[in-house]
C-alpha cells in the first residue's frame, strides 16, 4: 500500500496505482477528490487513471479480476441478490 501512495513513477507501481484508482472510483461512492487525497494525487490524475484502465483491455481485465477477488474475500459487496420470487 505504501508504494501506491508514494511518488514512485516505476511502471509496475504506476499501473497498480491506476488499477487501484479505477477500482476505488468504480466500486465505491467516493468522489474524485477523496480518492485523489487517499492516493496523494490531484483529482485529474484519478480521472486519467480511470479513463486509461477503461480503455486498456488488459488493465480492465486485471481490474475486474481484482474486484472479483475483493468481493470473494468480502472486502467489497457483490451485486445485490436477485429478489425472491416465491412470495
Amino acid at each position: 500500500m505504501q508504494e501506491l501512495v508514494s511518488k514512485s513513477r516505476k511502471r509496475a507501481v504506476s499501473i497498480a496505482r491506476q488499477v487501484a484508482m479505477y477500482i476505488a472510483r468504480s466500486e465505491t461512492p467516493l468522489s474524485l477528490s477523496k480518492i485523489a487525497r487517499a492516493f496523494h494525487r490531484h483529482p485529474s490524475m484519478v480521472l486519467n487513471a480511470v479513463k486509461a484502465v477503461g480503455q486498456d483491455r488488459i488493465l480492465l481485465q486485471q481490474a475486474e479480476h481484482c474486484i472479483r477477488m475483493l468481493i470473494k474475500n468480502e472486502v467489497l459487496e457483490g451485486p445485490a441478490p436477485a429478489p425472491d420470487e416465491s412470495d
